[in-house]
Parts: structure tokens; sequence; C-alpha cells
């Protein structure tokens, strides 16, 4: 391989050994393994709920793949940083194309404070959906995203615009209750 051929990841700027090269999911551009594994490190999560199954998918800066490394086929998936305070605070905002924004927040562990006990509602909730316990009638992605918060998640709950109405009356009051335990 000459000068011209060689690889150079997109991430650090580094050459990347042919023999151990790993590729980004958009563009298939080169990637070292450590900025591969950094990216993973980081990556939102996506349960893409549907037909009583859960698909659990991860969302890098350069890398979008199912839990067992594939590609992601089901759904068109994207996402950006947004900087709140400054440059290096912020979230990741993933989102799945004609997919809309049903509820969205933060959530944070099960301390025994007034956030926790707030925070509780929604991840006893989302415990209950990701066992099957609750399932709803149409398929919906719950997101879950670091922020430059450590003791935070972002969270988004999205549906396919055309099962909005159908998702809201499922959820009934438990929207209200959700709406208030994510804020």
């Amino acid at each position: 391989m000459d000068n011209d051929e060689r690889l150079i990841c997109i991430c650090c700027e580094e050459e990347v050994d042919p023999d151990f090269a790993m590729y980004s999911s958009a563009g298939g551009e080169p990637l070292c393994e450590t900025c591969h594994d950094g990216d993973l490190q980081h990556a939102a999560t996506i349960y893409y709920m549907h037909d009583g199954e859960v698909d659990k998918i991860y969302v890098g800066h350069y890398i979008t793949m199912t839990e067992y490394g594939d590609p992601v086929t089901k759904l068109d998936i994207g996402s950006k940083w947004v900087s709140t305070t400054s440059s290096w605070r912020g979230y990741h905002d993933v989102f799945v194309q004609d997919f809309c924004t049903v509820l969205d927040g933060w959530t944070t562990g099960f301390a025994d404070d007034e956030v926790g006990r707030r925070k509780r509602y929604f991840n006893m909730w989302a415990q209950d959906v990701l066992d099957g316990v609750e399932v709803s009638p149409v398929p919906f992605v719950l997101i879950t995203s670091t922020t430059s918060n450590l003791f935070s998640t972002a969270i988004a709950i999205q549906v396919d615009k055309q099962y909005e109405a159908a998702f809201k009356e499922w959820l009934g009051e438990t929207y209200d209750l959700l709406y208030e335990s994510l804020s």
C-alpha cells in the first residue's frame, strides 16, 4: 500500500492499520479501534418497542448499530450535539426520521430526595416497558443519551407521526405523570 492509499481515522486523523480498521456507519470512513470504542462508550441508546419486542440500538457520532453490531435497517436515525451554556456542555439530540417527540426531559438515579422521588415515576414506567409489563399498541422509541451532567440522562420518547394520537390515548393519565417526572 503506497502513501496515497493510507487509511486515516476520521476522528483522530491517525493512520489506521487496514487489518484493524473499523468504519463509520454513514459514509464508511475509516475509524481506528480507539475512536470506534470511544464513540460507542458515549453512544445514545434507542430502545425500539414494536410488536411486543424491544430492539436495542446504539447511536454515536460515527457509529449507528444494533446491540449485536449489525447495521440498523428498520429506522432512519440521526444525531447532533446541542450546546447549552458552552461548547462542552449540552446533550446529544437523537431522532428518528418521521417520528415526533411526545415526551422529553431528563432523569437520574433513585436518590431519596425531592428530585429523585419525582424521577422515580418515569424510571419505574420505563423499566416496565422494557420488561414487557407495559406493551404499547403502536411502535415507539425510548431514547437515552448522555448529557454533560454525569448524574443525569437525557430522555426522549418518539412515535411515528401517524400513531401520535393512539400513543397518547394508550398512555392516558400516565402521560401527564411522565411529563411531570421528566421535567
